[in-house]
């Protein structure tokens, strides 16, 4: 390559750096804006690429058909690189934008990379930032940072920004550094070190972008239409042809700072720990020792592990088990010979906790003898009497304990679910070695209601509608509705640490010989009686050992607080249908119901994934259920038999 092109694109490259790092706007004299034909060429979309304003505004969009994109038309070895980018507003899920360098056309094996990933997001959820560094097709180790923002970039133009020299690269946002990854000897081949183009996309990546995959881009919104402008392309053009140049490596670059000012640091170091929400180099389960280039702050380390203990704190994802709380002490659990209460004593017992157990009657031995068929029942199980409408009922049961897990419902509805629940927060409030009080709720009380987007999947903020379930007589969802909130209302007004569960349908094996109306509703369904299944409609499934798991993980986890959707999968009764018989031909299942004018919901159940929890499959729900009908005798063992 001729050396003309050396001193011109080193200069440049020292002028802008003095700039960035003097704290300084950019001036746009010094960084001229190019049309794009000047600098880019269409990539690929067809119509979905719009030129505006002089060549200088380019419109990509996504509909049904494709997305768009736009690639500089040289490759750069080092330089300056940015937009004024401006974001698709709404419903967003699942849409990627992308501003970023690359060789990967030139080198498929061993190419680099520096990006700016916008990852769209559900309404009412905000987009986030994810910038990353690949060098010499080094793919296998993931350098991402995640990121939110001070402001929606939907609403108005803002700069995103790539400083990149043979030494450092710096990302910015509106000029705030908020990413420096330097060149470090242990790195080698991974820092790009090979001339790139500038790529500008916008795509679909539902099958990762939003909550990994879970939500999905939604054509009803489309088009989706991001819009790019200022365009900025200062560095060292290259022909790949010939030896690739150090641009910046010449006598000049010695007025080429090696990192931000002190200045722009605090900036940096404050943007970072408002909204970083991700670092690969504090990713404990990704990474047992971190990337040898990591510098490891320790503000930022405690940050992100509050944020995240699982993922940066180095704890492990078994159905969420976290030992935060002492296991060594007493809790009680109300109702504890019922379907999901004895799965929780059960569970209990084996981590460890000694166990109070409220019944009707302790005397009754055939009624109990499953709980004390229980590993550790005769060390650490003690049985009581107690009564949900008598009020101080509880009151001995609870008094040397430090949790109480409230299961228990009064067979009638309404009012005496409400004034049982109130009785045991009262014997709650006496109790002075009380820590955390977890009440069993319902996912019912979040989807009775007729006023919901169904692109935006329920979570804990959302409430049935009282008068929606008065008027069409769902006693259930009302009931569980109004306890709840009376719950809520009585334990903040008197100081106790309330945490509430709502699980979906429960699915899963029965511990006491007789069937509760849930577990009498699925063998029902397996036998061929599906009346009551009918009228179900769409439903979320949720195994009985989860909810059971979910339970104690906030018990136990410190830092949880509020509601807790407990939910694995949402189903309509034809899915459900398909999926049972098919996988169990030898049942009576019907392969269709009757379709029923229910809505279209799904649970966003994030808030208990980030402590760490991961459910069980649809598949082990209903095997486990099975197995446990055959050996109960309600069910012969052909069923058994599986696809």
């Amino acid at each position: 390559m001729a050396c003309s092109y050396l001193a011109p694109c080193s200069l440049l490259i020292c002028s802008l750096l003095a700039l960035l790092v003097s704290g300084s706007k950019i001036q746009r004299t010094l960084l001229p804006i190019i049309s794009f034909d000047e600098g880019y060429t269409h990539l690929f979309g067809d119509d979905n690429l719009v030129i505006h304003r002089d060549g200088k505004t380019v419109h990509l969009s996504l509909d049904e058909r494709t997305g768009s994109g736009f690639v500089s038309q040289d490759l750069y070895l080092h330089g300056y690189f940015s937009a004024s980018i401006k974001l698709p507003a709404d419903y967003t899920a699942g849409v990627v934008v992308a501003f970023y360098m690359s060789n990967g056309d030139i080198f498929e094996k061993n190419h680099d990379e520096i990006d700016f990933e916008f990852l769209g997001n559900i309404r009412g959820k905000d987009w986030r930032i994810q910038t990353n560094i690949y060098g010499n097709g080094s793919t296998s180790v993931g350098r991402e940072e995640r990121y939110s923002l001070w402001f929606d970039p939907s609403d108005d133009f803002h700069q995103y920004s790539i400083l990149w020299t043979d030494s450092q690269i710096i990302f910015f946002v509106d000029n705030i550094p908020i990413r420096e990854v330097k060149r470090t000897e242990s790195m080698g081949g991974d820092f790009p070190s090979k001339p790139m183009s500038l790529y500008a996309t916008i795509w679909d990546g539902s099958s990762w972008a939003t909550n990994g995959g879970k939500y999905r881009v939604n054509y009803k919104y489309a088009p989706y239409v991001t819009e790019f402008s200022d365009l900025v392309l200062h560095g060292c053009s290259v022909d790949p042809i010939e030896q690739f140049p150090k641009c910046d490596n010449t006598e000049s670059s010695g007025a080429i700072p090696t990192g931000v000012t002190p200045a722009r640091r605090i900036k940096m170091e404050s943007f970072r720990a408002k909204f970083m929400t991700y670092s690969y180099c504090y990713d404990q389960v990704r990474y047992k020792v971190p990337p040898s280039e990591c510098v490891i702050n320790p503000k930022e380390a405690d940050r992100l592990k509050s944020y995240d203990p699982v993922t940066f704190g180095g704890g492990h994802r078994h159905h969420g088990k976290r030992h935060h709380r002492s296991r060594a002490g007493r809790v009680c659990v109300t109702g504890a010979s019922g379907y999901l209460a004895s799965w929780l004593v059960k569970r209990l017992l084996l981590a460890g906790y000694h166990v109070t157990g409220t019944v009707r009657d302790p005397e009754n031995e055939k009624k109990l003898a499953h709980l004390w068929r229980l590993e550790g029942a005769k060390e650490r199980l003690r049985l009581v009497k107690a009564d949900l409408m008598e009020e101080g009922s509880f009151d001995d049961a609870i008094m040397e304990c430090s949790g109480v897990f409230h299961t228990a419902s009064p067979a009638e509805i309404l009012e005496p679910a409400v004034e049982g629940t109130l009785n045991v927060l009262r014997s709650c409030k006496r109790s002075p070695s009380l820590k955390r009080v977890i009440l069993t709720s319902s996912s019912s009380t979040v989807r009775a209601r007729d006023d919901f987007d169904p692109n935006i999947p329920l979570d804990e903020s959302s409430w049935s509608s009282v008068e929606l379930c008065e008027r069409l007589q769902i006693w259930y969802s009302l009931s569980k509705t109004l306890a709840e909130k009376a719950a809520w209302e009585f334990c903040n007004g008197n100081g106790i640490d309330l945490i509430t569960v709502l699980p979906s349908f429960v699915i899963g094996p029965s511990l006491p010989p007789d069937l509760c109306s849930t577990a009498s509703d699925v063998l029902g369904l397996l036998s061929g009686d599906v009346e009551k299944f009918q009228w179900h409609g769409r439903m979320g499934y949720v195994h009985i050992d989860d909810v059971a798991l979910c339970h104690i993980l906030v018990y136990e986890h410190e830092s949880a607080g509020g509601r807790y959707l407990c939910s694995s999968i949402v189903l309509d009764n034809n899915e459900l249908a398909s999926f049972l018989s098919q996988r169990y031909p030898s049942l009576p299942v019907p392969k269709r119901f009757e379709q029923l004018k229910r809505p279209y919901y799904e649970f966003n159940t994030s808030r208990l994934k980030r402590l760490g929890f991961q459910f069980k499959s649809i598949q082990e729900m209903f095997d486990d259920c099975i197995a446990s009908l055959v050996e109960q005798g309600h069910l012969s063992s052909c069923s058994l038999a599986i696809n």
